[in-house]
């Protein structure tokens, strides 16, 4: 077993959940607060679906009335080129009470 870093280690464990402009995919985009966004989407994909990358299937189990709108609204955090995404967290905030007041009106 090759010798690893702690910083190694903890790369290693979140690469799925790292915007591609973090990992250098994105030549001359900076880091910035979009950047955060998409972990944030990365993240809520794999606590709803158990996977970073949920199929049509996968979407099929989440209650109709707000499906559409949260597929849009983690797409749109998770979209590979930062200018498609939400520019910071109040954004995906105000994004996300849209989703759930959508829920509220099929109730």
């Amino acid at each position: 077993l090759p010798h690893r870093t702690r910083r190694e280690l903890s790369l290693a464990g979140t690469l799925q959940y790292a915007a591609p402009e973090q990992l250098g995919q994105l030549p001359g985009v900076p880091v910035g607060r979009y950047t955060d966004v998409y972990g944030f989407g990365r993240t809520c994909l794999e606590a709803v679906f158990a996977t970073t990358d949920p199929k049509r299937r996968d979407w099929q189990a989440v209650p109709e009335g707000v499906r559409d709108a949260l597929q849009d609204v983690l797409e749109r955090c998770t979209d590979r080129d930062p200018a498609h995404r939400y520019p910071d967290f109040g954004a995906v905030v105000t994004a996300l009470g849209t989703v759930g007041r959508k829920r509220k009106k099929t109730q």
